[in-house]
């Protein structure tokens, strides 16, 4: 019965321990899919200082464009599952590649969201031809006359 006894309080304890490592022990790299300058990799600067100051390690940002940033995820996704690598994440990475080509990472699988730390506006204009003022309009007259939206070339060679 002390062995036993002896035994769960041994396993309690190293349990303990394993529980109260502080994250991050190391250097935090957030990797952002696209190339500096963008609103991604300005977002991810303005967090990275206030995030190591608040956890006491450094928060490097590092940008690695290519593949609209399936290149980026995958490195994440393939990277120790210590939190030590995060992702800058959007919707090119999570929802859209994975549902029109086939990646090396599954979104649900190989993530964890943390927060939503940006939201970027989209603003959609048209010609002032276009006889649409609303989206609606603009679908409508879109599914209406489908050969106007044939790719044409802006200049021509000549």
């Amino acid at each position: 019965m002390l062995l036993a006894a002896l035994t769960v309080l041994a396993i309690v304890g190293l349990s303990q321990s394993a529980r109260s490592q502080i994250w991050p022990q190391k250097p935090v790299k957030i990797i952002v899919p696209f190339a500096p300058g963008g609103n991604s990799d300005g977002i991810a600067r303005l967090i990275a200082q206030p995030l190591g100051d608040a956890f006491g390690q450094q928060f490097v940002v590092e940008n690695r464009p290519a593949a609209v940033g399936a290149v980026a995820a995958e490195a994440v996704a393939r990277s120790s599952a210590d939190g030590h690598m995060l992702l800058m994440g959007s919707p090119s990475q999570i929802a859209i590649l994975p549902q029109t080509t086939k990646t090396a990472y599954d979104p649900v699988k190989d993530f964890a969201p943390i927060s939503v730390i940006g939201t970027n506006p989209y603003v959609l204009v048209v010609h002032p031809r276009i006889p649409a003022n609303t989206l609606a309009e603009f679908v409508d007259y879109a599914v209406a006359a489908p050969t106007n939206w044939t790719m044409r070339p802006r200049y021509s060679a000549a």
